[in-house]
């Protein structure tokens, strides 16, 4: 199926219409939500363990 650019650019704008409309809400709704179990989750899913802290920190780039 492909689109025409007119109904992309208007489903485009629609989307992101709707998406904005409700970003503050959204914000306020889910500024506190503690992401942890939603990594453990994705990792257990993708047969991956979390990558320890210094693991983290070592591939990090360097702060200049």
């Amino acid at each position: 199926m492909s689109l025409d650019p007119d109904a992309l650019a208007r489903i485009t704008a629609s989307t992101l219409a709707h998406y904005n409309a409700r970003a503050e809400a959204f914000w306020a709704g889910t500024r506190d939500h503690d992401v942890r179990q939603n990594i453990e989750a994705l990792l257990q899913a993708i047969g991956r363990r979390r990558p320890s802290r210094s693991s983290i920190s070592a591939a990090a780039p360097a702060a200049t």
